[in-house]
């Protein structure tokens, strides 16, 4: 009866080293991929800092947040902000109201058509929040938009706009280089 129970306890104690063993190399794994993670992350950010202050970049919209119904996809959508040598190059389209009498309806379409000039142009960096924004005005016709560009990597961007004569809209999107 001895043998047969140092041999129980023998598998036993392999099992619990086998299974001690596993965990340890499950942690190893988890804490390369976080440190991984954490590196991409700062890279996108970086990148991102790069493209929003080199101010020549593309937003494109994904997704369409108006104040008042439901969110829209955009994909199929053709539409970008284009930003290049102080100029800004807006086809957005826009879901909301527009205050009667304005001069909103400019554009035609109703969207956000905008070819002109890139003015007080803010840049803030987040380096904690790994989050680049830049504010800007640009004017269509009689109406001015503020835009805020709020940016954490190439792949995750979001673009407020507030219209003069608009309510705000929000988009979500990707910034691409020019």
């Amino acid at each position: 009866m001895p043998n047969r129970r140092n041999y129980k306890f023998s598998i036993m104690k392999r099992s619990i080293i086998s299974i001690l063993t596993f965990c340890l190399v499950l942690m190893a794994m988890n804490s390369m991929a976080q440190k991984k993670s954490k590196e991409d992350r700062q890279e996108k950010y970086e990148e991102a800092v790069k493209m929003i202050e080199s101010g020549d970049y593309t937003f494109v919209a994904l997704w369409a947040y108006p104040q008042r119904g439901r969110q829209v996809n955009l994909i199929s959508n053709p539409n970008s902000l284009v930003v290049k040598e102080g100029k800004v190059k807006a086809k957005l389209p826009y879901f909301g109201v527009v205050n009667s009498g304005a001069a909103a309806y400019s554009s035609g379409d109703g969207g956000i058509n905008i070819d002109g000039d890139l003015t007080d142009l803010k840049i803030d960096k987040n380096d904690k929040k790994s989050l680049v924004t830049a504010r800007f005005k640009a004017k269509m016709g009689g109406e001015l938009f503020n835009f805020t560009l709020s940016v954490n990597g190439p792949e995750n961007a979001t673009l407020i706009a507030i219209g003069s004569s608009r309510e705000t809209i929000r988009y979500s999107g990707k910034l691409l280089v020019e």
